[in-house]
C-alpha cells in the first residue's frame, strides 16, 4: 500500500552536479540517468525521522537540536510539499522523535520519544493530531520499547513493542490500539510455525487484511490484522514491501555468486509462491521500494564499485531487466522512496553528523 514510508533506509552516495541531459554510459554499459537535484531542508537542520505522505505531494519530518548548553534534546516535526513550497512546523517535542508515521485523512501523527531519560532503547509512543495536539502516549517503562509502525484507514494504530518476553529474547512484538488510545491487542504469538516471540512490521496490503512481518531468525511471514492465519512464505529471506495493488513481495536474501557472499534483489507473490531472483550482480543489492505504478523496484547497489563502502540508487522493472542507474557517488546517503506521483525520488545525505534531504526530481526524464 501507499503506506507512511518506514522503509528501512539504504546507504546510497550521491554526486550532486546532474544538469545535463545527455545520458552516460557506466562500465556495464547500462545508461546513467542525469537528473535535477532539490534541497529540501534547510543546512543545519539535523532530520532525524522522515515520512512521505500517502498521495506523495507533502515530506513530514523530525529534525532534533540542543538548546544552547541544556543537554535535554528537542525536536521539531514540520511538514513541507516536495517542491520545497509552505513548510510549517507543526509541534515541538521533548527528547529526540523518531519512527514518526502520518495519517493525512485521519488527521493524526504517532512518534516515538526518548525524553524521559534520554535513552535511545527506551522510549514511549505519543499520538497527536495532525496539528500536533496529544491524544494519548503509551509510556515506555524498563522493559519495554514503543515504535508506531503505520495508522490504518479506522484511526487504530499499528506498533512493534520491544521488550524482554520470559527471559527467552530481546524481541519485537506486534500489536494494535484504537485511536483514542485503548484496547490495546497483541497480534503475534509463538507457535510451531514461528518458534520465536519476534516479529517486526514491514508493510500491510493496500486492502489492510494482510501484514508482511520478519523476525530475528530470520524469514518471510504474513498474517491477517486481526492475528490468524500465519504464514512462513519464505524461510531464509527478508521482506521489504509489497507492491500497490497488493499481490506481489519485494525482499533480498544473502546467495553466494562466484564463491562471493552477495546481497540479490527476489520478488514472490504474497502468498509465497512464484519466487523470482531478480538480480545476480557479484554485489550488495538492496531492495528499497516499487514505484507507484508497481512497475519498477528501486533499489541500491555498490555492483559498480571496488569496494563495498560506497553504493548508487538504481531503477529496473520487475523481472530485472532494463536496470538504470540514477546516481554518481560522493557522499552517503539515505533513500526513502517516491514522490509526487512517481516522478520524484526522496533521499538524504549526511555531512558533518547533519542530515538534510533532497528530491531528485523528473529523473525518468
Amino acid at each position: 500500500m501507499k503506506k507512511n514510508l518506514l522503509l528501512y533506509p539504504f546507504l546510497l552516495t550521491f554526486l550532486f552536479a546532474c544538469e545535463s541531459n545527455d545520458p552516460e554510459k557506466d562500465t556495464d554499459g547500462q545508461k546513467t540517468t542525469k537528473t535535477n537535484i532539490m534541497q529540501l531542508t534547510k543546512d543545519g537542520i539535523n532530520v532525524s525521522t522522515v515520512r512521505i505522505s500517502e498521495d506523495g505531494s507533502k515530506v513530514y519530518f523530525a529534525a532534533n537540536s540542543k538548546s544552547g548548553a541544556e543537554p535535554a534534546i528537542t525536536s521539531n516535526i514540520s511538514v513541507i510539499n516536495y517542491d520545497a513550497s509552505n513548510e510549517r512546523k507543526l509541534i515541538t517535542a521533548k527528547g529526540t522523535v523518531s519512527n514518526l508515521v502520518v495519517g493525512t485523512k485521519q488527521s493524526m501523527m504517532a512518534f516515538a520519544s526518548n525524553y524521559k531519560n534520554n535513552n535511545a532503547n527506551e522510549s514511549e509512543m505519543i499520538v497527536t493530531d495532525i496539528n500536533g495536539k496529544v491524544k494519548f502516549r503509551l509510556e515506555h517503562t524498563k522493559l519495554y520499547k514503543q515504535t508506531p509502525y503505520m495508522i490504518l484507514s479506522s484511526g487504530k494504530i499499528l506498533f512493534n513493542r520491544h521488550g524482554n518476553y520470559s527471559g527467552e529474547c530481546s524481541c519485537n512484538t506486534i500489536w494494535k490500539i484504537d485511536p483514542d488510545g485503548k484496547n490495546e491487542v497483541r497480534l503475534n504469538e509463538k507457535t510451531d510455525l514461528m518458534p520465536t516471540h519476534d516479529a517486526t512490521l514491514k508493510d500491510l496490503t493496500p486492502d489492510e487484511r494482510v501484514i508482511l512481518f520478519t523476525n530475528v531468525l530470520g524469514g518471510t511471514y504474513t498474517m491477517q490484522i486481526d492475528g490468524n492465519n500465519l504464514r512462513q512464505l519464505g524461510a531464509t529471506m527478508t521482506p521489504v514491501a509489497i507492491s500497490p495493488d497488493g499481490k506481489t513481495i519485494l525482499a533480498h536474501r544473502n546467495v553466494m555468486v562466484n564463491d562471493k557472499s552477495t546481497i540479490q534483489v527476489f520478488t514472490m507473490n504474497l502468498d509465497g509462491s512464484n519466487i523470482k531472483q531478480v538480480t545476480s550482480f557479484e554485489s550488495i543489492n538492496s531492495p528499497i521500494e516499487f514505484s507507484p505504478d508497481g512497475r519498477k523496484i528501486l533499489f541500491s547497489s555498490n555492483k559498480d564499485h571496488s569496494t563495498d563502502q560506497s553504493s548508487e540508487l538504481y531503477l529496473m522493472d520487475l523481472d530485472g531487466s532494463n536496470v538504470e542507474r540514477l546516481t554518481d557517488n560522493d557522499v552517503t546517503e539515505e533513500a526513502y522512496g517516491f514522490l509526487n506521483d512517481g516522478k520524484s525520488i526522496l533521499f538524504s545525505t549526511k555531512k558533518a553528523g547533519i542530515k538534510t534531504l533532497y528530491v531528485m526530481k523528473d529523473y525518468s526524464n
